[in-house]
């Protein structure tokens, strides 16, 4: 739970694992729980690692991303070096420059 998926050939670790309740208790990953009357188990499941440079990725694909709400315009930029304008298009010559740095 603590330690995510590494990347492979560049890419970024994966998100970590956690358990908690859905009022938002922490709760152990392991061994016998209880949990409270109209409460429930949260589980949010780790996320593999990346593979490959993310600056390598068709932009054109980042902003599909974007656009199936997988990522943010500004986890786009900041992870993948896409730019995309206030109007969620894409910006070529800003993703251009942006990468060349």
């Amino acid at each position: 739970m603590r330690n995510p998926a590494r990347g492979r050939n560049g890419g970024g670790k994966g998100a970590p694992g956690a358990v908690s309740l859905r009022s938002g208790r922490p709760i152990r990953p392991k061994g016998r729980q209880t949990v409270p009357p109209r409460d429930a188990i949260r589980l949010e499941l780790p996320g593999g690692g990346g593979f490959g440079d993310p600056h390598a990725r068709d932009p054109h694909r980042v902003l599909d991303d974007v656009r199936d709400g997988m990522i943010t315009a500004e986890e786009a930029h900041r992870d993948y070096g896409v730019v995309i304008d206030a109007h969620g298009q894409l910006d070529v010559p800003a993703t251009e420059r942006l990468r060349s740095e």
